[in-house]
């Protein structure tokens, strides 16, 4: 699914074995629904940009998490914002470089740990590539080295200011929003433009909701469902309708962590719905949540097909350096993309 985007509402955002695969460190990915994970490739561009999309989340509330992988006209393959290096995931790379050459470069255009906790493991599985990271990273509650992330002893090279004289200039150019310091450490995302296809690369600083869930959520539809329900006394049935109630609910959930519809139940009362339940003692029948209203479908209407800044970033993020977000903002501007790819949610077409 696609959403449409202009140069106005562009402005106007930042101005203001198993078949699936299994991902071998859990315990080191806390924003995982679970060891085993799918990954879907989709072609963007024939012969010349895929995405590869796999769920994350907390509590049930999944989404898809993004890596994009570009031909380069040298003969080698670019991979931006590495997921988890699954069976199934390293197989479909190793089929495109097959076709297309090696991958030769993997990109961590972030600090943030959703995206960061993949790089060792991922890069370990293409131990000839080479390790290209955002600037100015740190780590909580040791900031370690960034090799000691599982990259050793293999070192990791930051991406300068000036990208003139990277392997890929020719065809790739980049813009670094940050450092926006935070406290523990400073928020800082790289932009990468890909011109002959036209393509716009971001992390987290921009998405677009789509109608429906993306393919990834449905082909493993748990979490949708599990949100659906109003209260624990729903029955969960998995049904168009249903998975599509679950999907507004998550993406409530996930941009803003506390809907305004939804109360927390306390302890004793969402253990006692909970045995009350028709699927107890299922561990997915406990819901501490209710939600109180029905008006969360017009919440969820007023940001399906569109795009904007996560709310979490404008409030807690963005704020605390505006010239910044906006120079960053000018020169984006500049590239004559003509679609969007970021890391989660739906891809937008300009």
């Amino acid at each position: 699914m696609v959403t449409t985007l202009s140069e106005d509402v562009f402005n106007a955002a930042y101005a203001a074995p198993h078949k699936w695969g299994t991902w071998l460190f859990p315990f080191s990915a806390p924003l995982s629904p679970a060891p085993k994970r799918k990954t879907l490739r989709t072609e963007v561009i024939p012969s010349q940009v895929w995405t590869f999309d796999q769920l994350i989340g907390a509590v049930s509330v999944n989404v898809n998490i993004r890596m994009t992988v570009i031909a380069l006209s040298s003969g080698v393959l670019w991979a931006y914002a590495p997921i988890a290096p699954t069976e199934e995931c390293v197989r479909l790379v190793k089929e495109l470089e097959a076709i297309h050459g090696n991958l030769a470069y993997i990109v961590l255009p972030t600090y943030a740990v959703e995206h960061k906790q993949y790089l060792g493991a991922f890069s370990r599985s293409f131990p000839d590539a080479e390790v290209w990271v955002a600037p100015y990273q740190w780590s909580f509650p040791l900031n370690l080295p960034i090799s000691w992330l599982g990259l050793f002893p293999r070192e990791a090279r930051v991406l300068p200011e000036d990208g003139g004289a990277l392997p890929w200039a020719g065809e790739l150019q980049h813009a670094t929003l940050g450092p926006i310091e935070l406290g523990l450490g400073p928020f800082v995302e790289v932009a990468f433009f890909h011109a002959p296809s036209g393509t716009l690369l971001l992390t987290d600083s921009l998405v677009g909701i789509s109608a429906e869930a993306p393919d990834i959520c449905m082909d493993s539809p748990e979490g949708l469902l599990y949100h659906a329900r109003r209260d624990a006394s729903e029955p969960i049935e998995d049904t168009p309708s249903f998975r599509s109630k679950g999907w507004a609910k998550t993406v409530l959930f996930a941009l803003f962590v506390a809907p305004r519809q939804v109360e927390l139940v306390s302890p004793a009362a969402a253990i006692r719905d909970w045995a009350q339940s028709p699927a107890f003692p299922a561990p997915d029948s406990f819901f501490p949540f209710r939600w109180s209203t029905d008006d969360w479908e017009e919440s969820f209407a007023a940001v399906r097909q569109t795009f904007f800044v996560p709310p979490l970033l404008r409030v807690f993020i963005f704020n605390r350096g505006p010239d910044q977000v906006l120079g960053w903002v000018s020169e984006l501007k500049q590239w004559n993309f003509t679609r969007v790819i970021p890391a989660h949610f739906d891809a937008i077409d300009a």
